[in-house]
């Protein structure tokens, strides 16, 4: 029963991916050749496109927590104006 399980989660997983492709215009040559893409990736690569993608000035940090427990540790951080919900 529990190979059953997997084959089908796998085929599941397959048929997935092959319409999120299909949905973005990707071909079947796409996924065949994606795993060897990644794999080509040097880390000098991955950091200068996140350099492209990823402006710090941008972002907006999301924390959930006990404001009287964590408030001075925020503010020591020196993030830029908080906002407390």
């Amino acid at each position: 029963m529990l190979r059953s399980q997997e084959v089908t989660r796998k085929k599941r997983s397959l048929r997935n991916a092959l319409a999120d492709a299909y949905s973005k215009g990707r071909t079947i040559e796409y996924l065949e050749q994606y795993g060897e893409k990644v794999k080509s990736l040097e880390l000098k690569d991955i950091h200068n496109e996140a350099k492209n993608l990823i402006n710090p000035n941008q972002l907006t940090w999301v924390i959930v927590g006990d404001v009287a427990k964590i408030k001075s540790q925020l503010e020591s951080l020196n993030i830029g104006n908080i906002t407390y919900l």
